[in-house]
């Protein structure tokens, strides 16, 4: 048993959960011409892949037995050769008059890439028990670093965690694709999506990253920035970071995140977020639930 199974099994033993499961065809209906053309330069994507990521959404009776959600992506493989890293596509939260309305936790190497409209792009890159504050006021989107399937947990306040996909689905598509070229000499057997179906990776090689021309980066929307990876886990992570300086002139900043936060909570008193998402949600004195209003 990995990780990654425990920990979604320890939550489940603990609570609730609702299961939903986003497909390919959904991918390729959002995505629209801006993943349609990456994944075109590859043959398409395998066509034996049909789920891309299950989201776990903690249902409960009494605001207090809230717990974290979960969601596990899977990359997607080409049909040819390489695989585009694996994303949540992104949503849109509206302007709230607090500062923090979602808090993720990465259990694998990962990103959160955020936009506000005028202001200059925010890739968080992480390494796993990073965690990252989202604000109000945004576009958001998680990514995949690596090679290997990726978990992230995440908790909100339900009362107030609005958020909307239908800018993307309208006529954006994501902000944001990475995707390996598969030019790499190491590969490793994968699961892809919920199902019996295992294929080679690459692990490391030429990675590239595109941004989606119908957002206003007040950038070069045009440019796709190309990354030569080490043949490991942490990579495309250490990779980003060597080259965060390349970024700026995207008009992009490259943070690294981390695992402790001090965040200022809506009774505007602050926290110190330290440990696991999982250990503060569990604590008796509910300090996540209460920097977020959940009680």
């Amino acid at each position: 048993m990995n990780e990654n199974t425990k920990t979604i099994e320890e939550l489940k033993s603990k609570g609730e959960y609702q299961t939903n499961k986003r497909t390919r065809e959904e991918l390729e209906n959002i995505g629209r011409k801006f993943v349609k053309t990456i994944a075109d330069g590859f043959g398409g994507f395998d066509s034996r892949i049909n789920k891309i990521y299950i989201g776990e959404e903690s249902k409960f009776d009494t605001p207090s037995e809230k717990l974290p959600n979960m969601t596990l992506f899977w990359n997607l493989q080409f049909a040819n050769k390489g695989f585009m890293h694996a994303s949540s596509m992104g949503h849109l939260h509206p302007p709230e008059n607090f500062e923090v309305q979602e808090i993720y936790e990465f259990q694998g190497y990962g990103g959160m890439f955020i936009y506000e409209e005028g202001k200059r792009a925010k890739f968080y890159v992480c390494k796993p028990k990073d965690k990252v504050p989202v604000p109000p006021n945004c576009f958001m989107t998680i990514l995949n670093l690596s090679h290997l399937e990726l978990l992230t947990l995440d908790i909100a306040n339900p009362s107030t965690n609005k958020s909307s996909k239908v800018e993307i689905k309208s006529k954006k598509g994501p902000m944001i694709a990475i995707y390996n070229l598969g030019d790499s000499s190491k590969t490793e057997e994968r699961d892809f999506s919920d199902s019996d179906y295992k294929a080679p990776i690459n692990i490391g090689g030429t990675v590239r990253i595109a941004l989606n021309p119908e957002y206003s980066f007040n950038i070069d929307n045009t440019a796709t920035i190309e990354l030569r990876t080490e043949e490991k886990e942490s990579g495309l992570y250490e990779a980003l970071i060597e080259k965060r300086d390349d970024f700026t002139k995207y008009n992009m900043e490259i943070l690294t995140a981390s695992p402790y936060l001090r965040i200022k909570g809506r009774d505007s008193k602050y926290y110190y977020l330290n440990r696991s998402l999982l250990e503060l949600v569990l604590d008796k004195k509910m300090p996540v639930h209460r920097l977020l209003g959940i009680i």
